[in-house]
């Protein structure tokens, strides 16, 4: 109802959908720095695609509020909460985390 859906654009949704599972590894294994712009990229394209794929039904709304202010605490605390461990912590690494 209103656009074709191809292979092509399952895998764009495939991909989007992926972000935040990725960002689960990689808040991991990322010196902080780079993990805040990564999870501030995270933010903003998961944001989009919770605000853009979304059906106008009570129950969206409700899961689409919850997601995005999750969001908007992960990316709270990669800015703010990352500081107090940036001088205590070394990067992680996939030796260090197993």
């Amino acid at each position: 109802v209103g656009f074709t859906i191809t292979p092509v654009l399952l895998l764009v949704f495939s991909v989007l959908t992926a972000v935040p599972i990725a960002m689960i590894f990689l808040s991991l294994v990322l010196p902080v720095n780079t993990n805040r712009w990564f999870n501030t990229l995270a933010v903003v394209l998961t944001t989009l695609w919770v605000v853009g794929a979304g059906s106008a039904t009570y129950s969206y709304f409700f899961f689409a509020a919850l997601e995005i202010l999750s969001m908007l605490a992960v990316l709270w605390y990669a800015w703010k909460e990352l500081d107090k461990s940036v001088n205590r912590q070394p990067a992680r690494t996939l030796k260090n985390v197993a």
